[in-house]
C-alpha cells in the first residue's frame, strides 16, 4: 500500500469510523451477544462505518455555510479574517498566473477556486502538504461528525428518555438531552476552527508549491 493510501485511510477512519462507532455505543443498541465475538466486532464495524457514512454527508451540509461566514464583513474584520484573506488574495494571483501561461486555460480561474485548484496540484505535486493537508482534514470532518452524533442523541434523549448505554447512567433525560446539546455545541468550535486552518494551509502550501516551482524552472500549468 502506498503512504497516500495509508492516510486516505486514516482520514475515512477518524471521519468516518469513529463518529459511526460512538454513535452505536451511546445507543441503546441490543446486540445479539450470542454471536462468537468476531462476528460482532465485524457486525459493528460494519455498522459502525454505514452510520458513519450517513453522519459524515449529513455534516458535509455545513460546509458551505461556514465557508461563507468567512466571507462575511464581521470576520473578515478580525485578525484571523484579515490573515486568511491576504493568503487568499496570494493564491487567487498566482493562480491565474499559472493558469494564464497558457491561452486555452484564460478565464478558467473565474470558474475554478483558488482553493480547489491549489488543493489538487497539491495532491498531485506535494506530498508533505498533502500530509499536513489530510491531517486537518481528518480531525476537521471528525468533529464535524460528532456535532451530528450528538445532535441525533440529543433528540432521541428528548424524544424517548433513552438512556446513553454502558458508560453513562446518571441523570434525567431532561439533563441528558442539554448535555449532548452542550457537546454538539462544543464540537462545533474545533470544527469551525479546523475549516478556517484547511484553507490558510491550502493558500500557504499552494503559494509555496508555486514559487518554490517558479524557482527550479518548472512550469505551473502542469
Amino acid at each position: 500500500m502506498k503512504s497516500i493510501d495509508a492516510m486516505v485511510s486514516v482520514r475515512d477512519f477518524f471521519a468516518i469510523l469513529v463518529p459511526g462507532a460512538v454513535l452505536l455505543a451511546l445507543l441503546n443498541v441490543d446486540w445479539p451477544l450470542d454471536q462468537p465475538a468476531g462476528v460482532l466486532i465485524f457486525a459493528f464495524a460494519v455498522a459502525a462505518y454505514i452510520a458513519g457514512t450517513v453522519v459524515a454527508g449529513v455534516g458535509a451540509i455545513a460546509d458551505n455555510a461556514v465557508d461563507r461566514m468567512f466571507t462575511m464583513a464581521p470576520f473578515r474584520r478580525t485578525a484571523r479574517g484579515v490573515e486568511l484573506e491576504g493568503f487568499k488574495d496570494v493564491a487567487e494571483a498566482l493562480q491565474k498566473q499559472a493558469l494564464n501561461r497558457l491561452d486555452a486555460t484564460r478565464g478558467l480561474s473565474d470558474h475554478w477556486s483558488a482553493r480547489s485548484f491549489w488543493w489538487t496540484q497539491i495532491r498531485i505535486y506535494c506530498a508533505p502538504g498533502l500530509a499536513e493537508l489530510d491531517q486537518i482534514e481528518a480531525r476537521q470532518k471528525l468533529f464535524r461528525s460528532l456535532i451530528v452524533v450528538f445532535a441525533i442523541l440529543s433528540i432521541v434523549e428528548a424524544r424517548a428518555g433513552t438512556r446513553a448505554a454502558g458508560l453513562f447512567k446518571a441523570g434525567d433525560s431532561l439533563a441528558w438531552t442539554w448535555a449532548w446539546v452542550g457537546m454538539a455545541v462544543a464540537s462545533a468550535i474545533p470544527y469551525v476552527a479546523g475549516r478556517y486552518h484547511f484553507a490558510r494551509a491550502v493558500y500557504r502550501l499552494g503559494a509555496t508549491l508555486h514559487l518554490e516551482r517558479s524557482a527550479k524552472g518548472q512550469p505551473q500549468d502542469q
